[in-house]
């Protein structure tokens, strides 16, 4: 009987022998070797050396803006998250890749399903990024995503891309969006139709506004209140646009929008006809006007602007009397300053109306001494005894009779009484408003005696008003003491008295609470108005912001909350608050919040303000190149300059320079500077152009010209610009980068000479200076010399006098550094590290080297990074331990660290240099996959290509996959090609060089 084995045995080698049979065979392993790799416990197998990315680490690439490196990371992700989706559709935009952002979120939604319902967040995320890139760029994507991606996006998301259309602007995109979200069966929210609105609004785009609002006003859950605040918004933004020129299209399209709803507003109808008065638009005046006068009961402000409209349009005499005696019937308690309005308008345009105003104010007892002037000024002498009678009124009281007028001054003309009634006589508001000048006056001048006196005496005379309560609570949060208690005490006594404190009122209170220190207590007067009123407006806001910088360092979630009441109390912004609120920002050194901030600012019209002083320009351009917005800042420079023709101030020059020097753009900087020179030589002494010097001090260190930079400083000096620290440590580093510690420590020398004190930056700068030169005593110098000064040492001086330790290998004293540097509360750090390392790898003492690496990171808590990895492998290499750094490379993938360029050069030069051609290969490989994930080149392409000749030198290319590694590398995009057999290396000479090298390189 023939064994089974012989049997298995023919029956293989029959199937070998045909060429049919072999293909079957290849079939069969190809099915069993891909059932094995699609099991669990293979695919972990497969998957512990792949090295993964948390969440955290993407963001921390994304802060740092390194945009390729966030692109690279995403399918090495341990977990898909919507931030992390955020992150990379930030970075293909800002990487101008705006036609890649559709298809990739289309992609992400159709695999990643668990991230759909959160796609909403992505597309918010890209309209944040209004400020950091190009409009164009970003509408690009936006409509890439309506291309490509429309289908995935679920109602939410598609929502948030109709708001993303208008906050950019997309009038065609929004309309298409809207018809596409108008065919589904979901209804759109209110919310999203407001956004929709306020988003073309805030862009300045009223018609699209307008196009888009009756979808709004057909909203059955739209709020009365939302809907009049929207209103209001539209109809503020129409008035603007009609007071341009006569004829503008935006108003009579709002009318109809409103009629066509059926929908009265008052305040809307009351904005057009005001736009319609500036630009003397008579058909609109006439249709506004209509539709106001048909109205029932109307407000102050329709009443208003009807009366100031007929005014300037010279309607009869007879219709204005008629429209006054319909305001004073709705409205008996008019507010004086709005009676006092329509008396200046009525002096010069319609005597009529005057008459009936000061028949009005004799019979109601309103009657004032500007009410006798205005009627003096436009009555003939015929009237004299009517102005007369008006003079009486003023003697008496408020709501008083004629008769009792007449008794009151026949009394004060008793010469018995004359004094007495004199002394409570009230006031005239001429009078009254000349008592609070006095008031005002003794308040500013620190004469607490004189106000109290002034003040009593207003009281007792009944004339203290909101203005005279105002006053005295200025000064009583100016003293020190239980200031706090006098305030409360006398906003009490100004509530009984029966005045309502006003938005001034508690304004007073918050900026002396701030004065004191107690930021809760202004706070908590914030939310007391935000809860029963009056009011916020901007000075408020401008009072927190810089109330509280004043006191101590501004926390974001403070900024964040005083820029909150912006949007949320709609307070219009002023030049005022965005200078407080861009130098709060920028004094947070966060650009995320800053571009945010910027965003903000655009869509209220701050991005290119039409014309505005000095100061808030210059608070503009600092903000944007500090966001690192050059071309914005260059933009508004030309706005301000060439379309407005206006002439910066040195100031302004003096930000735009910093700007363009922080961009790296010395030239231009140079160019402005000169200009400069020549529009303000009369002011050359100035803090401004001190600050320009500066920052062109620092152009040149930049550059490392130091030379230059001294020739600048000397220029200083001679012109009599006045010379900072800041600029001298800037000429102290750009000595000591040039190796010129001769003129560095002329300069500390300079600093006594201007009444200077070097600080920390001083010291730092000089010691690392020294320690670089290899002239350690002199940095020990210095460090004992600062020391005694009191300055305490920081983690740069430290690890600079460690480094200089190391460059003069004394291992003992580096030792004793630490221990100094642990004992002063400085904690080492991976720099700290690569130094000793370094030091241990030039002594040959590997196990201390490793033993840095094994205990100092777990003994001063911090994970050790790339550059520490690829340290150790340079000495491991200078040593001759190829096998350690091989090693060191699996240690470092297993802790989460990626190898960079200099890893690869540093481990590709040792293994070519010890012709060991496994290791060569090994690393080849890596770094094609590598190179081809991030699409950028780990090595040169000539160290790729010796090392190829390396391979077929030691003969090794066919037994270590020569042919498929050179593929492999072409696939990854090197532009390398198989080396002949003949072909010596190329590369030895820059491996004799790779010796000495090695460890600097790391």
């Amino acid at each position: 009987m023939v064994p089974a084995r012989d049997v298995l045995a023919s029956f293989m080698s029959t199937l070998a022998a045909a060429p049919l049979a072999q293909e079957f065979c290849l079939f069969c392993f190809f099915c069993l070797g891909f059932a094995l790799c699609r099991t669990t416990a293979m695919k972990q197998l497969l998957g512990t050396r792949r090295h993964r990315v948390t969440l955290e680490q993407l963001q921390t690439m994304l802060a740092q803006q390194r945009h390729e490196e966030v692109l690279d990371a995403w399918p090495l992700l341990d977990e898909f998250t919507s931030q992390a989706l955020s992150a990379v559709l930030t970075a293909l935009v800002v990487l101008n890749r705006p036609e890649d952002v559709g298809l990739f979120l289309s992609k992400a939604a159709t695999n990643l399903a668990h991230l759909r319902p959160s796609l909403f967040t992505c597309i918010r995320g890209l309209v944040d990024l209004q400020c950091q890139v190009p409009v164009e760029c970003l509408s690009q994507a936006l409509r890439d995503v309506f291309q490509q991606s429309l289908a995935a996006l679920d109602h939410r998301a598609s929502l948030e891309l109709l708001v993303a259309f208008a906050n950019t602007n997309d009038a065609e995109y929004a309309k298409e969006m809207a018809s596409h979200l108008a065919g589904t069966e979901q209804t759109l929210p209110c919310d999203i139709s407001v956004s929709v609105v306020q988003g073309f609004l805030s862009c300045g785009n009223l018609q699209a506004a307008l196009h888009h609002l009756p979808a709004v006003l057909a909203q059955p859950g739209l709020s009365t209140v939302t809907k009049e605040q929207m209103l209001a918004q539209i109809a503020a933004a129409v008035e603007e646009d009609c007071s341009l020129q006569p004829g503008r299209p935006s108003a009579s399209a709002f009318l109809d929008r409103l009629e066509g709803q059926g929908i009265q507003c008052q305040e809307a109808e009351a904005c057009v006809l005001r736009g319609a008065s500036v630009s003397g638009d008579h058909a609109l005046y006439q249709r506004a006007r209509m539709a106001l006068t048909l109205r029932g009961a109307l407000s102050l402000a329709s009443f208003e602007a009807l009366i100031r409209a007929d005014l300037a349009f010279g309607n009869p005499d007879g219709e204005l009397q008629e429209l006054f005696v319909r305001m004073v019937e709705c409205h008996p308690d008019l507010p004086d300053g709005l009676f006092h309005a329509l008396l200046s308008a009525a002096i010069t345009e319609s005597p009529a109306l005057l008459e009936s105003m000061c028949v009005w104010a004799k019979s109601s007892g309103r009657a004032s001494l500007a009410l006798a002037a205005a009627k003096a000024m436009s009555m003939s002498t015929a009237d004299e005894d009517w102005a007369a009678d008006t003079d009486n009124d003023l003697t008496s009281p408020r709501g008083s009779t004629a008769a009792g007028s007449e008794s009151a001054l026949e009394a004060n003309l008793s010469k018995q009484a004359s004094e007495a009634s004199l002394a409570v006589r009230p006031e005239t508001p001429l009078q009254v408003a000349a008592s609070n000048a006095d008031l005002d006056a003794a308040v500013a001048e620190d004469c607490a005696d004189d106000a109290q006196r002034i003040f009593k005496d207003m009281k007792e005379n009944g004339s203290a008003d909101v203005v005279s309560y105002n006053i005295m609570l200025k000064l009583y949060m100016g003293q020190k003491g239980d200031s706090m208690q006098l305030a409360r005490a006398l906003l009490e006594e100004m509530v009984q008295s029966g005045l309502r404190p006003t938005t001034a009122t508690y304004n007073s209170i918050i900026s002396g609470a701030l004065a004191h220190g107690d930021v809760d207590v202004a706070w908590r007067t914030i939310d007391g108005m935000e809860r029963n009123g009056p009011p916020l407006d901007a000075y408020t806001v401008s009072i927190i912001l810089k109330g509280t910088k004043a006191q101590r360092a501004l926390a974001p979630a403070e900024f964040d909350r005083a820029l909150d009441l912006v949007s949320r109390h709609a307070v219009k912004l002023d030049e005022v608050l965005v200078n407080v609120i861009l130098e709060a920002c920028v004094a947070l050194r966060d650009t995320r919040r800053l571009q945010h901030v910027l965003a903000m600012l655009k869509r209220n019209g701050w991005d290119l303000p039409k014309r505005c002083c000095n100061p808030t320009y210059a608070a503009l351009i600092k903000a944007y190149g500090s966001a690192g917005q050059t071309v914005k800042a260059c933009a508004l420079w030309d706005d301000i300059t060439k379309v407005q023709g206006l002439e910066p101030s040195e100031h302004v020059y003096a930000q735009m320079i910093d700007v363009l020097v922080m961009g790296g753009n010395l030239k231009h900087a140079l160019q402005l500077f000169a200009e400069m020179r020549d529009v303000h030589r009369a002011r050359f002494g100035s803090n401004a152009f001190a600050i320009a010097y500066a920052m062109i001090v620092r152009g040149y260190a930049q550059q490392k010209d130091a030379v230059r930079a001294l020739e600048c400083y000397e220029e200083m000096k001679a012109q009599g610009v006045p010379v900072g620290l800041v600029v001298l440590n800037t000429l102290v580093d750009a000595c000591c980068r040039a190796g010129d510690m001769t003129r560095a420590a002329e300069l500390l020398q300079d600093m006594a000479t201007f009444d200077l004190s070097p600080d920390l930056i001083t010291y730092s700068t000089l010691i690392k200076g020294y320690c670089v030169t290899g002239d350690l005593d002199h940095a020990l110098e210095l460090f004992g010399a600062m020391r005694r000064r009191g300055i305490k040492p920081d983690a740069i001086v430290f690890n600079s006098l460690l480094d200089g330790c190391a460059r003069k290998e004394m291992p003992m004293l580096c030792e004793q550094v630490i221990e100094d540097m642990v004992s002063a509360g400085v904690q080492p750090s991976n720099y700290s590290a690569s130094i000793l390392i370094k030091l241990y790898g030039r002594i040959s003492d590997l196990d201390a080297a490793f033993k840095v690496l094994d205990e100092m990171p777990q003994k001063f808590g911090f994970q050790p990074n790339t550059a520490v990895y690829t340290t150790l492998m340079s000495s491991c290499t200078w040593n001759g331990r190829m096998d350690l750094a091989m090693g060191l490379l699996d240690r470092m993938l297993q802790a989460g660290q990626l190898p960079d360029e200099k890893t690869y050069v540093t481990l590709m030069r040792g293994a070519t240099r010890f012709g060991q051609s496994e290791h060569i290969v090994s690393l080849l490989w890596q770094v094609a996959e590598q190179s081809q994930r991030s699409r950028k080149l780990l090595l040169d392409t000539e160290l790729v290509q010796s090392a190829l000749h390396t391979i077929m030198k030691r003969r090794a290319w066919s037994q270590r996959g020569g042919e498929d590694c050179l593929q492999r590398l072409r696939c990854a995009g090197f532009n390398v090609v198989r080396p002949s057999e003949a072909k010596g290396c190329s590369y030895n000479r820059v491996g004799q060089a790779g010796r000495r090298g090695a460890v600097a390189s790391a």
